[in-house]
């Protein structure tokens, strides 16, 4: 079987949405001849069996939702990143918990 590589995705990603697990990524990566942490190209073409599957029902969940990760971000992008507080954000509490929550944070 065949998937092609979409701009900015890594083997890891590949793994997930071919083979249902980032656990996957060493049989695809020897299965073509890549190093884990290969820099992929738009558009290029990887190879994988059905018996490298870690996890069908993720490989199923990720296919129907059309869901594609694409993580390989360039360091000089993230330097360009905004990361801040959400608005209003403050450690909570969940009902009958002593441990507080995160706050939560955005990325721009």
């Amino acid at each position: 079987m065949q998937i092609t590589v979409n701009d900015r995705q890594t083997l890891l990603d590949i793994a997930v949405i071919a083979l249902g697990s980032a656990a996957g990524v060493f049989a695809l990566a020897q299965r073509n001849g890549l190093p884990v942490t290969a820099t992929l190209a738009d558009g290029q073409t990887l190879n994988y069996e059905l018996e490298d599957v870690v996890s069908p029902a993720v490989r199923s969940a990720y296919a129907l939702r059309h869901i594609c990760p694409a993580t390989d971000i360039d360091p000089a992008n993230i330097r360009s990143c905004s990361i801040r507080p959400a608005q209003n954000a403050r450690p909570s509490r969940a009902p009958g918990s002593t441990v507080p929550t995160m706050p939560l944070w955005l990325i721009s």
